[in-house]
């Protein structure tokens, strides 16, 4: 029974990894056939530029995660809620820092991943800035995925995931894949808005 319930506070975490790997097989066949190589370097170049942001984010959900978790343990709210104050401030802070970055030079981001045709940059610098207004709306999902399993929420925490990963994600790629294929970049800011609203509903 034990060793289920670790199972349980984990499961959230590691789930999201099963998601991602549908969903990178699903924009890649779809990128692949409706923009090529292009399109295909276009995602990879994305996907990268997200994780130094979505990093700012992840770092203040490791500094949160020890202190709710041990306010939450001495049954102290008050320190427990100014814990998540100060992740969110601090992690919006440098995130929406980070994303403003990216989207005033979207052209330099992509040179330093590679994409040196005047196409790919197009695609690619379009495709950043969608991805940047998604971004915020990630990060503080991030940080309240943290939380909640900082504070014996584990439930909640799977829904997160579930929502950000799967629920929302996939069907939301399915249909713009189906309806416009090269404007899978949007599936990011529609992901990311629909699911923490859900949440918070």
């Amino acid at each position: 029974r034990e060793a289920l319930s670790c199972f349980g506070t984990g499961f959230s975490s590691s789930v999201q990894y099963g998601y991602q790997m549908i969903f990178f097989l699903l924009a890649s066949h779809t990128l692949m056939a409706a923009a090529g190589e292009v399109g295909m370097a276009v995602f990879d170049m994305v996907q990268n530029a997200s994780y130094l942001i979505l990093y700012l984010y992840a770092a203040a959900a490791k500094a949160l995660q020890p202190l709710a978790s041990t306010f939450h343990g001495e049954k102290n709210r008050p320190a427990v809620r100014r814990s998540l104050r100060l992740a969110l401030r601090w992690g919006l802070g440098w995130g929406l820092a980070a994303a403003l970055l990216v989207s005033l030079f979207p052209q330099a981001v992509c040179a330093a991943f590679g994409l040196g045709t005047v196409e790919a940059a197009q695609v690619g610098a379009g495709a950043l800035r969608l991805y940047c207004l998604s971004s915020a709306f990630a990060g503080v999902s991030v940080l309240l995925e943290a939380f909640c399993q900082s504070v014996e929420r584990e439930r909640d925490a799977f829904v997160i995931a579930t929502l950000r990963g799967c629920a929302v994600l996939l069907p939301a790629a399915a249909l713009l894949a189906l309806l416009r294929p090269v404007a899978l970049w949007w599936v990011f800011p529609v992901t990311e808005i629909l699911s923490l609203g859900l949440f918070l509903l």
